[in-house]
């Protein structure tokens, strides 16, 4: 927060009156640890070989790595926002099963249009079950991430909570699903999201799987912003790899706790 003084002048007294100004952010956090899944790739031309172009490729079947964000006023976060396929998230299934009591029954019935994990059930989640299902917009991630924070405007913070908040609301009440074939995915999420209010803000699209496709990824978005920050004089933070810290750093958030950045 920043104090300001405004000094009025009465006929009789002079009097001083201190000011808060609140200060409002946008942070923006990557999990890309394995940059060999990004490199350049050289396409040629279906019908002349001699035409070549080359293109910045994510292997996201090798790792998709993760991309989230969430909405700070002074120094406390007020709302977060990570999508992620809810069967490969154990601690958010406990969470359904323990602390909103929900019968084991019931949290079967929350995949019942995916058939993967119908078929295998949610305790043997693996990679396959990433590409479509029920979505939590708690997603945790206990690997080392990187943070940018962007200074908003606090229309933009209004704006950006509302169609935060929007969002989870369809994710968690099942209207809309985790779908990498549809690219509703956490940074395709995030970069609409942040996108409507800020235009200016680097897309984060590269070529995927075999190159013929372009869609927002995290590895992509997150080499973007890199630039985009850099150019705004914002340094990158780094959590360490820890399952403790994380759980930590996800409680503060939504506790509203002050946090570090």
């Amino acid at each position: 927060m920043v104090a300001t003084i405004s000094k009025t002048q009465k006929i009789e007294l002079n009097s001083s009156s201190v000011h808060i100004q609140d200060r409002y952010y946008l942070v923006i956090g990557f999990e890309v640890n394995k940059p060999e899944v990004y490199n350049e790739l050289i396409l040629e031309d279906d019908y002349d070989s001699s035409v070549k172009i080359t293109v910045n490729m994510h292997d996201v079947l090798s790792d998709p790595g993760h991309a989230f964000m969430y909405l700070v006023k002074n120094k406390s976060a007020t709302i977060f926002f990570s999508l992620g396929p809810i069967i490969n998230d154990s601690e958010r299934l406990l969470e359904i099963n323990t602390e909103q009591r929900v019968p084991t029954k019931v949290v079967n019935a929350l995949f019942r249009h995916n058939p993967i994990a119908t078929t295998l059930a949610y305790v043997a989640a693996n990679a396959k079950q990433r590409m479509y299902g029920r979505g939590t917009s708690d997603y945790r991630i206990p690997e080392k991430t990187k943070l940018f924070k962007f200074p908003i405007k606090q229309e933009q913070y209004s704006q950006l909570y509302e169609r935060t908040r929007q969002y989870k609301n369809d994710i968690e009440n099942g209207v809309k699903f985790y779908n990498i074939t549809n690219n509703f995915t956490c940074a395709s999420v995030v970069r609409e999201i942040i996108g409507t209010t800020i235009p200016d803000f680097p897309w984060g699209r590269s070529a995927v799987l075999i190159g013929h496709i372009r869609a927002i990824n995290p590895y992509a978005l997150y080499q973007d912003v890199v630039t985009y920050a850099s150019d705004r004089g914002i340094s990158e933070v780094e959590i360490s790899e820890s399952v403790d810290i994380w759980d930590q750093f996800i409680t503060d958030i939504r506790n509203n706790q002050e946090l570090p950045l």
